[in-house]
């Protein structure tokens, strides 16, 4: 990473040999993006060194009681596959799921711009209910 950053400001600078101003540099996801599961697990919607900006979708979720009408959704970064052992960036209450037995169909769209802000978006399949979260990074630096 420092090598990066090292490389990055010299090729805006104008400083350093031709190698290092014909050098293209991408951003991309230091780690993998997802949420939690049934169960405690995480499924990555995004994985790690994914240049940005990006847009990914993932269907094959679904409610898991009898007439669930909300989801609580808990956005991740991180290589565990337990949920719980990964930075938790996030929370999404998707609300307005219409009142069906079990296994109605939630599909999540991740989108990351090129500013690295994270818009992650809960949509209920087949009807028009959509929930969403934007999730930005914050610095705080103290003394």
């Amino acid at each position: 990473m420092a090598y990066g950053v090292d490389a990055l400001a010299a090729k805006l600078s104008g400083e350093g040999n031709g190698k290092v101003q014909n050098l293209v540099l991408s951003d991309v996801t230091s780690l993998s993006l997802g949420i939690e599961t049934h169960g405690g697990l995480m499924a990555c919607i995004i994985s790690r060194n994914t240049p940005i900006p990006t847009r990914r979708m993932k269907c094959g979720f679904w409610t898991g009681c009898n007439f669930q009408t909300g989801v609580t959704i808990k956005v991740y970064e991180g290589e565990r596959s337990h949920a719980s052992e990964n930075n938790l960036l996030g929370v999404l209450y998707a609300k307005g799921i219409p009142p069906l037995p079990r296994s109605v169909e939630i599909m999540y769209t991740f989108d990351i711009d090129e500013n690295g802000i994270m818009t992650v978006l809960a949509e209920v399949k087949g009807t028009r209910v959509m929930n969403n979260i934007t999730i930005t990074v914050t610095i705080t630096i103290t003394n």
